[in-house]
């Protein structure tokens, strides 16, 4: 084969659809590194209450993680008037790749906790933390994303050539798309899961979140355990994960206020397709089959007209916060799709 014909081969390959629940997988993962869990920065007021109690945090650690993460995120959460910031759950260890992990409408970081132990061997892991009371739109949140990608490069200094992840789910899938499309220098590559670009093209609740600001506080906590489980389905979830997506814990994390805020995001995002074809990473859109929130599978095909370079994955049987269920790997997903970023080079 030429090298015009390899290369225009190389770019169809990279554009096509990639359902990794019908293809060969990659080869399984190595075993975990069990790393010690941390926060950073740690500028923390130990006397704020936790949204969650020490038992069900003890209760929700996946085995060879200690409570650290969780309870200095939810202790970080729960203080007001705080900017966006940035945690470090396995710690800093810059001699691996970058993956940023963007949160859902929860905006706490804490949700990755149990795909933590698979993404240890390949990834160095930041995620972004986003207060109650902070009322960031997504352009400035994406610019918190490529300065803390630019600062990143920097103090790697020889390493800073090594490929950055950004993964979005839900609430900030289309956060993940619009760091993609206006900073493609910042990132290799995309991980798009459950994108809330779907938001607008639902209609019951699009329309819907009109009228959030006049529901009674009273009607709000009483529609959070409504809501919780159309989120996944229960028997999926791994053990002690409903307490991180029910009241009183989620109602904690997302207040009222909060909530409508995140939702005229998503309902006023809008990028078109040249927009989308701005991005040069290569993006993986992970949408699940039975998600009853958004028409996942369906917005990442439409999505997919327009970014090029992108593959998809469908989880079948999995629900909205496909992340805490049991069986799934986010490692082993983008293993498939043969998105990891190369072998990453040995710590000193």
């Amino acid at each position: 084969m030429d090298g015009g014909a390899k290369a225009a081969a190389d770019s169809q390959a990279a554009s096509e659809p990639l359902d990794v629940t019908a293809s060969a997988r990659a080869p399984p993962l190595p075993p975990p590194v069990k790393a010690a869990l941390s926060v950073s920065p740690a500028q923390l007021d130990s006397s704020a209450p936790l949204p969650m109690s020490q038992a069900q945090i003890d209760s929700v650690l996946p085995t060879g993680v200690d409570g650290q993460y969780i309870q200095g995120a939810a202790l970080a959460n729960a203080k007001d008037n705080v900017k966006p910031y940035w945690l470090s759950p396995l710690g800093v260890r810059r001699h691996l790749p970058l993956l940023i992990f963007l949160p859902g409408l929860d905006g706490s970081g804490l949700l990755i906790w149990s795909q933590l132990e698979e993404l240890s061997p390949f990834y160095d892991v930041r995620c972004l933390a986003i207060p109650p009371s902070d009322r960031s739109t997504y352009e400035h949140l994406a610019r918190c994303v490529a300065d803390e990608v630019a600062a990143e490069r920097t103090a790697r200094g020889d390493l800073r050539g090594m490929p950055v992840t950004v993964a979005g789910e839900s609430f900030s899938g289309p956060l993940a798309l619009m760091v993609g499309s206006s900073y493609p220098e910042a990132v290799d590559y995309l991980v798009v899961i459950n994108s809330g670009s779907a938001f607008r093209h639902h209609p019951l609740l699009f329309y819907g979140s009109q009228l959030m600001p006049v529901v009674p506080d009273q009607l709000f906590d009483f529609s959070s355990y409504a809501l919780a489980p159309f989120l996944s389905d229960w028997r999926r979830l791994i053990d002690g994960n409903r307490a991180l997506i029910t009241p009183p814990f989620s109602v904690n994390l997302v207040p009222k206020s909060t909530v409508v805020h995140r939702l005229n995001c998503m309902a006023n995002f809008s990028q078109n397709g040249a927009k989308l074809a701005r991005i040069t990473a290569k993006t993986l859109f992970v949408a699940s089959g039975k998600d009853r929130i958004f028409p996942s599978v369906a917005e990442a095909r439409r999505l997919m007209v327009h970014v090029p370079h992108c593959r998809l994955h469908v989880a079948p049987h999995s629900g909205h916060a496909v992340l805490l269920e049991e069986g799934t790997c986010l490692a082993q997903i983008i293993s498939d799709a043969r998105y990891l970023p190369p072998k990453p080079v040995p710590a000193a």
